[in-house]
């Protein structure tokens, strides 16, 4: 495997043969030129222009003029790469007086005369990705005892494409139509001039199977076609190529990145929220100007979201859950300071002296403890009613793609506690849960904590029917928590899962909706469960304010 760490460009000479003086000759000793390559990156990638290293058997082409009289030591001198190093093929010797510098250039893949055109490969797929990529060195030298270190820069533009697979299909290639494949370059001043060759389609390299591509292409202006070729399966329509095309963009040295959402029939464009490597020179804009931001990366122990981070951890359920609390606000939504706000979606966490409340609106404190979401926002919908209650459990709702809303089972399952169905007595406890404990009938905090899954006490905004007005939850620890006094006592989390519905007139629709609950684990600090406290399931009003946790798809 390829060395993946980053060297910056090394500018500095190495020393001269063995500390010799300007104008000493070698005596007697191994004079052979030999290149120590590095390949200029600005992070991780995935060519030989990424790997950070060249492979057993690369060839460059090697050029040395002396400075001082352009006399000739090397023209286009065949150079292989083997244990680290290159060496000449015909091996090449250095001057003998070590004090005189000259010109050395090199460029990748080597040629049978050095190229003043180059044109890359149609088929990327294979070898011929790394045989498009075209890298050039220079450098003032003298003759050297060691290695000589030269930098290796690419010179043309490489374009990424990460996908979100939405199709069902599978993903059987990339490619990009409209590619002018043969510029004229100048190799020893590194300077590329854009290319005006017959446009051809250029398969794209496969760096990850189905959700990310990658193509070198020549810097030109061009007006690329993205084609997505999709095997929807026999009973799917059978294999479709799904295209896009994009704006004339006048393509520089560097990479180009392309995030898209592939859909049963149609290409989504989305905006790529990292450049991986070569020189950063944005993204594509599709003809029609549509972009989606790309505003989900997911990675081991935590994931990014709308460009905050949120740790997640496998609990001891078998499930990934967030272990920390929501804190994404969709566009158009702004928070309220004030919970007697019934209009409001959402309201700032809070902090509480046991008698009056104070929102908090500092952007690190909000982020310790997340926003209290009413239930309409947290399942993403634009009202909770009588018909779509029931239909909730286990929607997404604001959760990133592939996680969703809490079902109670699921929350039951972690922790085990839960109050009966109080209209059919149906009892849901589950004495097996992980996390229970028979003698609380319900979850430690501490030992979930331990676990890290880090229940955070935010509060609630609470509202009893569409009649009253909304308040902060108000009650803290005592004097008896030490430390932890003055922390929120009560804390909701939201489910997805409905528990009731209630009407002014008990089992009268036509008297009007009172309340709709949903199933909700609280914390409970009461004196039977000090100092560990208590998570179990609840029944949580639709009109409360709640903070949001996530849990993983299965």
């Amino acid at each position: 495997m390829k060395k993946i760490w980053m060297i910056a460009a090394c500018a500095a000479l190495l020393a001269t043969a063995c500390s010799k003086d300007e104008g000493a000759d070698f005596q007697g000793q191994d004079r052979q030129i030999t290149i120590d390559p590095t390949i200029l990156q600005a992070s991780e990638s995935n060519t030989r222009a990424t790997d950070l290293d060249f492979e057993a058997g690369d060839a460059i082409g090697v050029s040395i003029k002396m400075s001082a009289d352009q006399k000739v030591v090397a023209e286009n001198a065949r150079f292989t790469f083997n244990d680290g190093l290159f060496s000449s093929d015909d091996n090449l010797l250095w001057y003998k007086d070590a004090g005189l510098e000259s010109d050395m250039f090199a460029y990748y893949p080597y040629a049978a005369t050095v190229p003043t055109e180059f044109t890359i490969q149609e088929d990327q797929t294979g070898t011929g990705y790394t045989q498009s990529d075209l890298m050039v060195a220079s450098k003032v030298v003298k003759p050297t005892l060691e290695a000589t270190n030269l930098t290796f820069k690419h010179q043309l533009t490489k374009l990424v494409v990460t996908m979100d697979n939405q199709c069902g299909g599978k993903i059987l290639g990339v490619s990009f139509k409209g590619v002018k494949p043969t510029g004229t370059f100048d190799v020893s001043s590194g300077v590329a001039v854009k290319s005006e060759s017959t446009p051809v389609e250029v398969k794209a390299h496969e760096v990850v199977a189905g959700t990310k591509y990658a193509a070198i292409v020549i810097p030109q202006e061009v007006q690329l076609v993205l084609n997505v070729k999709v095997d929807f399966g026999v009973n799917g329509g059978g294999v479709k190529t799904l295209p896009q095309t994009y704006k004339m963009t006048d393509l520089l040295n560097g990479q180009y990145s392309i995030g898209i959402i592939v859909m049963p029939d149609e290409i989504k464009v989305s905006i790529s929220g990292e450049i991986e490597d070569w020189t950063d020179n944005g993204t594509l804009t599709p003809e029609d100007g549509s972009v989606e931001e790309n505003v989900f990366e997911e990675f081991e122990g935590y994931f990014i979201y709308h460009g905050e981070r949120y740790n997640t951890k496998l609990m001891k359920d078998g499930r990934v859950w967030m272990t920390e609390n929501l804190v994404y606000l969709p566009e158009g939504v702004t928070p309220s300071n004030d919970p007697a706000n019934n209009d409001a979606r959402v309201w700032y966490p809070y902090t509480s002296d046991g008698t009056t409340c104070t929102p908090i609106t500092d952007k690190d404190a909000i982020k310790k403890q997340g926003y209290l979401y009413r239930s309409d926002l947290a399942m993403n919908v634009a009202e909770i009613t009588p018909e779509n209650a029931a239909k909730l459990a286990g929607c997404q709702g604001l959760c990133p793609k592939g996680w969703h809303v809490p079902t109670h089972k699921e929350w039951v399952d972690l922790i085990g506690g839960s109050n009966k169905d109080l209209n059919t007595g149906e009892i849901f406890t589950n004495p097996n849960a992980p996390y229970y404990d028979a003698s609380i009938e319900g979850a430690k905090i501490d030992n979930l904590d331990a676990n890290d899954f880090n229940v955070t006490l935010s509060g609630a905004r609470q509202r009893t029917s569409l009649t009253a007005t909304g308040s902060y939850q108000k009650n803290v620890k005592d004097s008896s928590f030490g430390e932890a006094a003055g922390e929120l006592a009560v804390t909701y989390f939201w489910s997805s899962s409905m528990y009731q519905i209630s009407y002014n007139v008990k089992g009268d629709e036509t008297s009007g909706l009172k309340n709709i609950q949903f199933w909700s684990p609280m914390t409970n600090f009461a004196p039977a469960y000090k100092p560990f406290g208590k998570l179990s399931c609840l029944y949580n009003n639709f009109q409360n304010g709640s903070p949001l946790r996530c849990i993983k798809n299965k």
